[in-house]
């Protein structure tokens, strides 16, 4: 399955007051976060994919629910959701969240051992070089479909395409690890 996310420039004159806090940064109650890693660890260590196909399926229910954090004011109520460029290409509200909060945190806090997070960057030099990686990629998904259930609980790939620049300065993104 794909998603695809196209953002668009409207007049300053647009109403709204849409937000992106993207369900992945934002804070959440330990005991969630916890009870997740453990999840994760015990389909892992058990080694039942199915459970981590039923796992990631939650996961994708959930964030198509909540627009994976988009709000058009408070709460999300449907498409389009319009706002400021500032508040609409934000992380989240983790930003915002003090340490001294005993029962939430980010997921990635490592004081509370939360959830795994693992991110990685490709940078493709031409078009053919892209192709080349959905080709792959599609090959090891035939070969066991199961085994890309994992990718689905993280996020899937985002892919994201921006226009070359000349101009342009490039830093690498970063992983967060829970412990």
């Amino acid at each position: 399955m794909a998603v695809y996310r196209h953002d668009d420039r409207v007049a300053l004159t647009t109403k709204g007051d849409g937000t992106n806090d993207f369900i992945g940064f934002q804070s959440n109650l330990i005991v969630v976060s916890k009870s997740t890693r453990a999840s994760e660890n015990m389909l892992k260590k058990a080694k039942n994919v199915k459970g981590k196909c039923a796992m990631a399926s939650t996961f994708i229910s959930y964030k198509k629910l909540v627009a994976n954090g988009l709000r058009n004011n408070l709460i999300f109520t449907g498409y389009p959701v319009i706002g400021r460029q500032g508040k609409m290409q934000t992380s989240g509200s983790c930003l915002y969240s003090t340490s001294s909060d005993i029962a939430n945190a980010c997921a990635w806090d490592p004081r509370i051992n939360g959830l795994f997070f693992y991110e990685t960057t490709a940078i493709f030099p031409a078009v053919d070089k892209f192709r080349d990686f959905i080709r792959d990629v599609k090959e090891l998904r035939d070969l066991n479909p199961d085994n890309f259930c994992s990718v689905d609980i993280y996020n899937g790939f985002l892919i994201r395409f921006i226009k070359a620049s000349i101009n342009s300065v490039f830093r690498p993104t970063c992983g967060f690890g829970g412990g």
